[in-house]
């Protein structure tokens, strides 16, 4: 049995109580839903996924959509604000639309002390499979030990 949730969805600040100890918590909750040998593949976004210093601009152009998207970091807040800007077609005219993600930072070491605090056996990882991950999105694997 296994647990996945990849994409940064673990970060999201949608809630003032979904920090760190939310984090811890949910560490808990599903090391006490896996038997011995079960996994739990994560990422989250950390320190450094946004740019050092003001905003990094993005554009992004498929077929029928188009995607603008400014993200910068707060050190101080331990937060990433990511805000886009998105067209996508519906006929002959084009739909506006835009979001504003904010996540909390959470430190890689932070990460593998509070899975082993949960009682896993944590691994960091660099990549998916042949997808090299950017830089400050970290991945890990974790293990309930037998």
């Amino acid at each position: 049995m296994a647990v996945a949730a990849v994409g940064e969805v673990l970060g999201y600040a949608f809630d003032p109580r979904a920090g760190r100890p939310a984090l811890r918590s949910l560490f808990s909750r599903v090391h006490s839903a896996l038997r011995p040998g079960g996994l739990f593949l994560f990422d989250v976004a950390g320190p450094g996924r946004g740019p050092v210093r003001g905003v990094r601009k993005t554009f992004f152009e498929g077929e029928d959509w188009t995607i603008y998207s400014e993200t910068s970091e707060q050190p101080a807040a331990r937060t990433l604000h990511r805000g886009s800007v998105f067209f996508r077609r519906d006929g002959r005219l084009y739909r506006p639309g835009e979001e504003l993600h904010v996540l909390n930072l959470h430190g890689p070491h932070e990460v593998e002390e509070d899975l082993a605090a949960a009682g896993f056996r944590v691994r960091g990882l660099r990549h998916y499979g042949d997808l090299r991950l950017p830089r400050g999105l970290n991945a890990f694997l974790a293990k309930v030990g037998r």
